[in-house]
C-alpha cells in the first residue's frame, strides 16, 4: 500500500474559522494527489462538503474534544490532526515516510521559514523547556489512542513531550511540504507564559512517572508511593 493509502487527516472547525479559511482548505483538498484515505471534518457548519470527506455532526466549544471526536470514525493506519487553516502542497501524501510509531512532518512557517524538529530536539525534548518538535505530527492510530492528546491550547508539545517519556519511536520527515498558518486570532497564537508553565509543571510530572495517559487536563496522577 502507498502512503495515502494509509493515511487520514483529521480537522475540526466553526463557522468563525470555515467563514476564513473554508475555501482555501477545500481547494487544497481537492488539488492533493493523491488523496489521503480519509478526510474526517467535525463540524456543525452547514456547507456543502467534497463527497469524499466524512462529516461528523458534532461540536464543543472547548475546540479540541471535537478535533478528538474524528478519532471515532478513524479507519486508516495513520492519522494526522491539521488546522482547517493548514495549506499543504498537492504532493504531500507523495512519498510521505513512514517509519516508527509516529512521524514529525516538517514544514514551512508563513514567512517561508523551515518548521521541524529533528532528532537531537526529540532525544532532549524533556529538558529542553520549550516544544523542541515544531511540524505536524502523523501517528500510529492505534498509538494515539493508547496515548490521547490532552485538552490543552499547545496540545502538540504536550503529545510530543508525553509521547517521548513512553519511549515511542519517531522518525522525521524533512521534505517541508506544507505551510503552518500561525496568524492572529487563531486558538494557540498569543503567547502564554501560565500555560507554557503548565506544560512544564507536566513534564516535571512525567518524569515522576506518575502520570496516567489519557485526555483530561490537569492530567490525573498516579498515588504516590
Amino acid at each position: 500500500m502507498t502512503a495515502a493509502e494509509r493515511c487520514g487527516i483529521y480537522t475540526a472547525f466553526n463557522q468563525k474559522y470555515w467563514d476564513r479559511y473554508g475555501a482555501r482548505f477545500v481547494a487544497m483538498s481537492e488539488a492533493l494527489s493523491p488523496r489521503p484515505a480519509q478526510l474526517i471534518v467535525v463540524t456543525e457548519v452547514e456547507a456543502e462538503f467534497p463527497d469524499w470527506w466524512t462529516v461528523v455532526r458534532f461540536w464543543d466549544d472547548r475546540v479540541w474534544p471535537a478535533f478528538d471526536k474524528a478519532l471515532d470514525y478513524a479507519t486508516t493506519e495513520w492519522v494526522m490532526l491539521c488546522g482547517v487553516d493548514e495549506q499543504f502542497d498537492p504532493d504531500f501524501f507523495a512519498d510521505l515516510p513512514l517509519a516508527g510509531d509516529v512521524v514529525n512532518v516538517s514544514g514551512r512557517w508563513g514567512n517561508g521559514n523551515a518548521c521541524y524538529g529533528t532528532p537531537s530536539q526529540w532525544m532532549n525534548l524533556l529538558d529542553l523547556g520549550h516544544n523542541g518538535m515544531p511540524g505536524l505530527q502523523m501517528i500510529r492510530l492505534e498509538v494515539q489512542r493508547k496515548y490521547p492528546q490532552r485538552l490543552h491550547k499547545w496540545r502538540d508539545w504536550i503529545s510530543w513531550a508525553e509521547l517521548r517519556w513512553h519511549g515511542v519511536q519517531a522518525s522525521f520527515d524533512t521534505r517541508q511540504k506544507f505551510v503552518w498558518c500561525y496568524e492572529p486570532g487563531q486558538t494557540s497564537f498569543e503567547a502564554d507564559r501560565a500555560a507554557e508553565m503548565e506544560i512544564l509543571c507536566f513534564i516535571s510530572d512525567l518524569k515522576t512517572g506518575r502520570v496516567i495517559p489519557g485526555p483530561e487536563w490537569p492530567a490525573l496522577l498516579k498515588p504516590e508511593q
